[in-house]
């Protein structure tokens, strides 16, 4: 069951990376018109990424439903696919508008285009990725409610936790790096606090949901690390 979990961390880390690495930056294939961060970006974390987030929705569906939400599966897996929809979207977008960059002239950034092309590149993709990814996580969570195992993992949970806690720190570096954590400081306190109150009032058992408990430490952590980064921030200032 980890292993889904650990393959997911692992592109998640890996699409942060990337930019960093010169190697697929340079390296550029079909003709030359993309480079291979670019490519992991149309391509293959996508598919990776919708690929390991199904086989953790079978796993979830297989299980009896007790029905602690009283919300069907459809509804669910609804929005499940409209927020992967809406992450692969961020992702192509982001991929043709920042290879359209790498082909205007100076005389070309004097033009309205350029400023269109910039839009699409940030603020809308990384907008859209920002907001989708979380609630994406997130709802694996929710949706694990109403299947969970009939016993518990016991130790095992922690993995779940480290690896959720790396998602968060992750996520938080990615907005930190490619964008401005102010910006999403308040969306990810909001959605940290409604997640805790959700798992208090419906006094839900983690120790049979640990996806929920990846989804949880996932949340909590981002927050954090938003916090600890702005803090740093200011102090730096």
């Amino acid at each position: 069951m980890p292993i889904k979990i650990i393959i997911l961390v692992f592109i998640v880390l890996f699409s942060i990376m990337i930019y960093q690495i010169r190697f697929f930056n340079d390296k550029f294939i079909f003709g030359g018109n993309i480079n291979l961060t670019q490519f992991f970006y149309l391509i293959i974390a996508p598919l990776s990424i919708l690929l390991v987030y199904i086989l953790m929705l079978i796993e979830i569906l297989e299980r009896p439903s007790v029905l602690k939400i009283p919300v069907t599966n459809s509804v669910f897996l609804f929005f499940t696919y409209i927020l992967i929809g809406l992450i692969n979207i961020s992702l192509g977008v982001h991929t043709v508008s920042k290879i359209l960059s790498l082909y205007f002239t100076p005389e070309l950034k004097k033009e309205k285009i350029y400023l269109i092309n910039r839009f699409f590149h940030q603020p809308f993709s990384h907008s859209l990725l920002f907001v989708s990814a979380p609630l994406l996580v997130m709802m694996l969570g929710i949706f694990e409610v109403n299947h969970p195992l009939n016993h518990s993992v016991g130790q095992l949970i922690y993995v779940f936790v480290l690896f959720g806690i790396l998602t968060g720190i992750s996520y938080a570096v990615g907005v930190h790096l490619y964008s401005y954590v102010k910006k999403y400081f308040i969306f990810i306190f909001i959605l940290a606090m409604l997640f805790s109150g959700f798992i208090y009032f419906l006094e839900i058992d983690l120790s049979i949901r640990p996806y929920l408990v990846f989804s949880y430490s996932g949340i909590m952590f981002s927050w954090i690390s938003f916090t600890g980064i702005y803090m740093l921030d200011k102090i730096k200032k």
